[in-house]
């Protein structure tokens, strides 16, 4: 489905939406073995998602200062608007533009530890099969 509205209303009303929809939602955080003394040390981390767990995590994450990889395609402006007013700091680029732009802004959010470190990376594609990581 194509979205025709213009990204900065999008914005507006997203964390509306996201709050009606996050008021519905159960989290079970089940980290792997030594994630908790990582985080407790404020320690960069990255996370990898799909898609489709995109507005859960954004909505459980938001206000905590991560950094966030987003396309700079028309779709990605829709997410990097939301997403930015629920907190995130944006890294725009994909692996079909700006890809060198999301790797270095990656990096260095990395290095520079925001706030409590975190890294939002998506490895599957919209144009491939949902689930399933992309190769180089």
């Amino acid at each position: 489905m194509k979205l025709k509205l213009p990204p900065a209303f999008v914005a507006r009303i997203a964390p509306a939406i996201l709050r009606v929809l996050g008021a519905t939602w159960r989290f079970d955080a089940r980290l792997p073995d030594g994630a908790e003394d990582v985080l407790a040390r404020r320690r960069a981390v990255v996370i990898v998602l799909w898609h489709e767990e995109l507005l859960p995590i954004l909505w459980r994450h938001r206000g905590l200062g991560i950094s966030a990889v987003v396309s700079v395609a028309r779709d990605g402006q829709y997410l990097a608007e939301a997403a930015g007013r629920l907190g995130y700091e944006l890294i725009r680029g994909s692996s079909r533009r700006g890809a060198t732009q999301a790797l270095l802004g990656a990096l260095r959010a990395l290095e520079e530890r925001r706030s409590i470190g975190k890294s939002i990376l998506r490895v599957d594609s919209s144009t491939r099969q949902r689930i399933v990581a992309k190769s180089a």
